[in-house]
């Protein structure tokens, strides 16, 4: 079965927090995406909250005052680097079919 298009915003999300050891706001990865896929916020954030409830990501307890708002930095867990990589494995597959028929 090929990945979904949630599945592929979802690996894109746990691989840029796997890069970050400071954790990521959603607005960041978002603006990050966004020289690539348009997402809006409420796009960005239903998967973070998703992430989250299956403890893929993880938020700081420290909320980080910025601009006098609160904002809560995400970070990868360890299941979540368990399934960026079975994400990126699945991709791989795929990539390698779709590779050999569009040749």
């Amino acid at each position: 079965m090929m990945l979904t298009n949630k599945q592929y915003l979802e690996a894109l999300v746990l691989s840029i927090l796997s890069e970050s050891e400071n954790g990521r706001y959603p607005y960041e990865i978002k603006n990050i995406l966004g020289v690539f896929l348009k997402l809006s916020d409420s796009t960005i954030y239903t998967i973070f909250n998703r992430l989250e409830k299956q403890e893929f990501v993880r938020a700081d307890e420290k909320l980080h005052i910025s601009q006098g708002r609160a904002r809560k930095y995400y970070f990868i867990t360890e299941e979540g680097n368990k399934k960026l990589q079975s994400l990126k494995d699945r991709y791989h597959i795929e990539k390698d079919i779709l590779d050999r028929w569009l040749e």
